[in-house]
């Protein structure tokens, strides 16, 4: 399996794990403090995973040649 492959199937996982911390519910404020914090780290890492997908891809396009 190719790069962008992997990091797309890394970056499903991340959405499923954000998706799930969605659903949880704490009662205390400390603890859902925490999960909103978990969640920006994750969105974070997800785009960060989307730029390194891209700049993967380019890597293996051929560079454009003068007419």
């Amino acid at each position: 399996m190719n790069i962008p492959s992997r990091l797309e199937l890394i970056h499903n996982d991340l959405m499923d794990a954000s998706e799930e911390l969605e659903r949880l519910r704490p009662a205390h404020p400390v603890a859902q403090c925490a999960l909103v914090k978990v969640q920006r780290h994750l969105v974070s890492a997800m785009m960060d995973l989307h730029r390194a997908q891209i700049a993967e891809e380019l890597a293996h396009v051929p560079a454009a040649t003068p007419d």
